[in-house]
C-alpha cells in the first residue's frame, strides 16, 4: 500500500527511463488522489525552488531539483498496481523533514499548478 511520502521509479510513456516520483499529500475528498512530484537533474534552466542534496534520501546522487511544473495528481491504486506488476518500483520513502521541504517548496514556486497548490493547501488544512 503507498501513502504519503513514499517514493516511487516510474516509466513515461515516451520514455522507458524511470524518474523518482514523490507522494506528497493524499486529497481528502478523495483518498485515491495523491499529488505527486518527480525529481530531476539540476540543470541551467532548473526551478530552484527545493533543491535536494545526495544526503537527503538515498536515491539522490547528484544535486537535483522538484520539478513542481509537472506536479500532478494520481490514481494511487494505478500506482499500486504498476508496482505489483514491477512496471514502477517502490523506493525509500522521505523523512518527514524532506516531506516538509517539498510541500513548502510546492506552495512556494511559480512553476507548480494553481489546482495543484490548491489541492495541497486544502489537505494541509485538514491535518
Amino acid at each position: 500500500m503507498l501513502t504519503v511520502a513514499d517514493t516511487i521509479l516510474i516509466p513515461t510513456h515516451s520514455n522507458p527511463i524511470r524518474h523518482l516520483w514523490i507522494i506528497l499529500a493524499k486529497a481528502k475528498q478523495n483518498p485515491e488522489e495523491a499529488i505527486i512530484v518527480n525529481i530531476t537533474t539540476q540543470r541551467s534552466d532548473s526551478d530552484k525552488t527545493t533543491i535536494l542534496k545526495p544526503s537527503e534520501h538515498p536515491f539522490i546522487k547528484h544535486t537535483s531539483n522538484v520539478n513542481f511544473a509537472d506536479a500532478r495528481i494520481a490514481n494511487i491504486k494505478h500506482l499500486e498496481k504498476a508496482v505489483r506488476k514491477e512496471i514502477a518500483i517502490k523506493k525509500d520513502p522521505l523523512s518527514a523533514n524532506l516531506l516538509n521541504k517539498i510541500q513548502k517548496g510546492l506552495l512556494k514556486s511559480p512553476h507548480t499548478p494553481n489546482k495543484i497548490k490548491k489541492l495541497l493547501i486544502e489537505t494541509l488544512k485538514h491535518n
